[in-house]
This record gives structure tokens, sequence and C-alpha cells, in this order.
């Protein structure tokens, strides 16, 4: 694999394997990362038109509330436990999917086929994901929620210790 920016690789073969030790170099690559993520994308180039993609999250990781536009999302647990957070339109819980692998007691796969708003709360050192998506990549269809601070502002952090307390609220 290649990496081609900070927490991003590609396959460099044209048949793709991912073994134990790429995910290793996922993890030290969010690890390492001040967004705390990091993914190995396994369809060739941003145009196809399936996305496969295998993505760590560290503890701690924010990931902005957002929803795809005429797109649907799958994840398959492989690691760690987080909680996928659906919200509606007014930013207000609506659904809490609780995460892990198979045996875990929680659900090992979930496929978003509309769009609602969305984030993953980590709940163990890293979280790792197969997750499934369609192409090709336009940033036009994926809509971040207005009610949610940006990745680098101030009030991230503040926002998302706050998500951390309203989701366990919700889970009651």
């Amino acid at each position: 694999m290649k990496q081609v920016a900070e927490g991003l690789f590609y396959p460099d073969q044209p048949i793709v394997r991912v073994t134990a030790g790429d995910l290793a170099v996922i993890l030290a690559a969010a690890e390492a990362s001040p967004r705390k993520r990091a993914r190995l994308c396994v369809h060739s180039d941003p145009q196809e038109l399936m996305h496969e993609m295998f993505i760590v999250h560290v503890a701690g990781a924010y990931v902005r509330p957002h929803r795809h536009l005429g797109r649907a999302e799958s994840f398959h647990v492989l690691e760690g436990k987080a909680d996928v957070v659906v919200f509606d339109d007014a930013g207000r819980i609506v659904e809490l999917i609780p995460m892990g692998p198979l045996g875990s007691g929680r659900v090992p796969f979930y496929r978003m086929n509309c769009s609602h708003f969305h984030s993953v709360l980590v709940h163990a050192p890293y979280f790792t994901v197969h997750e499934t998506t369609t192409g090709p990549l336009d940033p036009k269809t994926t809509e971040f929620a207005d009610w949610s601070p940006a990745e680098d502002h101030p009030q991230a952090a503040h926002y998302a210790i706050g998500l951390l307390r309203d989701a366990e609220y919700f889970r009651g």
C-alpha cells in the first residue's frame, strides 16, 4: 500500500490483500494523526463506483455529524466498540446503534440506506471497520450538520464531550 495523504492509503497492487500488518500500519497512522483516524482504501481511485475502506478510529476521535445524500453506507466491525449515533435534522438523537465485532454482544454490521445525520463515538482504544459506500467520491454528496462544529473548530472537543453525555442519557 502507498500513503497518498496523512492517514490515507491506497493499494499499490491490482489484487488487494489486507493483512494484520496492514491494519497495524493504519492503526499507527490513526494514533499519529491529529484527526485520530486513518483509512486504507481498497478501491484503486476515488472515481470508482464501489468504495471499500478499512478505517481505524482511535479513542477521542471526533466524527462530525454528517449525512450522505443519495448514497448508502455500511460498516462491518472488525475490532473495538463504538456507537453510531443517528440524529434528526435538528440534532436530537433518534437512534443509537451499539457496534462491536461478532461475539461482542453488540451489532457487528449496519447499513444506512437513508440520508440521516450520523456520527461515531468510540468506546475502546480503537475501532476498526470495513466500510462500503458508492462512488465516485464527490464532496457535494456529504452534508455536515450546521448545528455541529467543524473538526478544527475550538468548540469541537466541548461538543464531543456533550455528545457522549447525551448518548449515555439516550441509552438510559
